[in-house]
């Protein structure tokens, strides 16, 4: 933290009595700036991985996806999440029918970014721990730094797969959510966005649907190209 934050005071004086001590600070924060612009240095370790644990990332992800929506959908009991308002529900129905659901979503209900995030978390959590090293790390610095880019394309990669799935895969679904009307509309919505929801990440398990073998492997190869975009190496065993 002393080497990224950066004390400022006495701003309001005139130039010429502004403290000699802040002047320092604003030296070394424009050194911090242009340290930023930098080329980063090549980095000679590249991480190999196997596909041990991965699956079982990918399980986590899917249900702490999952289970949290069962909640907001009135669905399931979660701690710390209410059953949302049907009219709510509707109105995240609405965006995702007239597809203008990205990039925001609808106030708190955010499916897209809520998968995102936790595919995000577990698959982060299993890139730590690479089954092996073309060279092991000479420090922490080093090894999150040849880390950090197969983290970022799988960012980036995330997105559009949630954009897909969640959105324009089930555009005509989300349609017929947010058509419902009259008496029971509100328990039949919540039935079209649970499914819409299990058919865009599918519980993943021992014995799986041909659509959860289908997402699984989308994300492993996600996973597989951007350890391989970074320089390293992904293998089944």
């Amino acid at each position: 933290m002393k080497d990224h934050v950066f004390l400022f005071g006495a701003l309001d004086r005139e130039a010429e009595t502004i403290p000699p001590g802040i002047i320092q600070e604003m030296a070394k924060m424009l050194d911090f700036v242009r340290s930023a612009t930098a080329p980063s240095k090549p980095i000679e370790t590249k991480p190999y991985y196997t596909m041990g644990g991965l699956e079982l990332a990918l399980r986590d992800a899917v249900k702490g996806f999952l289970h949290p929506w069962e909640a907001r959908l009135g669905l399931a009991y979660h701690d710390e999440i209410r059953s949302e308002h049907w009219a709510r529900v509707r109105a995240l129905s609405r965006l995702y029918a007239n597809g203008w659901a990205w990039p925001d979503e609808y106030d708190s209900l955010k499916p897209a970014s809520d998968l995102i995030g936790r595919l995000q978390e577990e698959i982060s959590r299993w890139l730590d721990s690479p089954a092996d090293w073309t060279r092991q790390p000479t420090d922490e610095e080093e090894r999150i730094t040849a880390l950090n880019p197969v983290r970022n394309t799988v960012f980036t990669a995330l997105h559009d797969l949630a954009k897909v799935r969640l959105d324009e895969q089930h555009r005509e679904d989300w349609l017929i959510a947010y058509r419902r009307s009259g008496k029971g509309s509100g328990r039949l919505r919540v039935g079209d966005i649970h499914h819409i929801f299990e058919e865009s990440a599918p519980l993943i398990s021992a014995v799986m649907e041909p659509s959860a073998r289908a997402f699984l492997s989308e994300v492993v190869g996600i996973v597989k190209s951007a350890v391989e975009k970074a320089g390293g190496r992904f293998g089944i065993a």
